[in-house]
């Protein structure tokens, strides 16, 4: 694999080029539903595949249900390849994690406003594999980077050394609450629900198209 990747703005799928939303907004809304205790893994693939292929988001969409499953697992080596931001899993760390942007987002947003970069705007237009980059140059300075530091020190057990002493009593001071990175239980979604969900987003979906001028009304 060369080393000099762009950000992609399609991802090919058996020939066929498939446009995506690559925004971060978009990989962040798909991480929060990955860990959705409220749907099961079968939707958990639907959406994912409805979220980030924009091609899906009309109504095709319910075409998804009868595809082959060889497709479908196309689509998803192809989305997952585009979350890990190109990363192979041989290539991805053991470790245990040190962040989580969904737990940790009030502490990404103010490392990035150091940065200039302001989160919140909603004309923000940043491509996720952008976003990933930021968080891998943050200021050594800000809170969020000081915390996923204790964070490895507890992870790596030493927290108990004398040599991190100071580093302890920083961890005792912010608090278990903050330091913790939740896991998720599985809950099975009923189909009702599920297609309650579906028409949800193809509605949202709509309504984006017909405020940005896409369709008329």
């Amino acid at each position: 694999m060369s080393v000099f990747l762009t950000a992609p703005y399609s991802i090919d799928i058996a020939g066929v080029d498939m446009k995506i939303d690559p925004c971060f907004r978009n990989a962040l809304n798909i991480l929060s539903m990955l860990r959705d205790v409220e749907l099961n893994d079968d939707i958990k693939v639907d959406l994912f595949i409805y979220k980030l292929y924009t091609a899906m988001q009309d109504d095709e969409f319910a075409m998804l249900m009868y595809m082959e499953d060889n497709i479908k697992a196309h689509l998803m080596d192809g989305a997952n390849w585009f979350l890990s931001c190109g990363v192979t899993d041989k290539e991805q760390s053991t470790k245990r994690p040190v962040l989580d942007i969904e737990q940790d987002w009030q502490f990404v947003v103010s490392a990035f406003l150091i940065k200039g970069i302001d989160l919140l705007d909603p004309n923000l237009k940043l491509h996720w594999w952008t976003f990933q980059k930021h968080l891998e140059e943050l200021p050594k300075d800000c809170h969020l980077v000081r915390i996923m530091y204790l964070r490895s020190l507890k992870n790596d057990g030493k927290l108990n050394k004398k040599e991190f002493k100071a580093e302890r009593a920083e961890y005792n001071k912010i608090g278990e609450k903050i330091m913790v990175i939740a896991g998720d239980v599985p809950k099975v979604m009923s189909q009702e629900e599920y297609m309650q969900e579906i028409m949800a987003l193809a509605e949202y979906h709509q309504n984006q198209e017909i405020q940005d001028g896409n369709i008329e009304q």
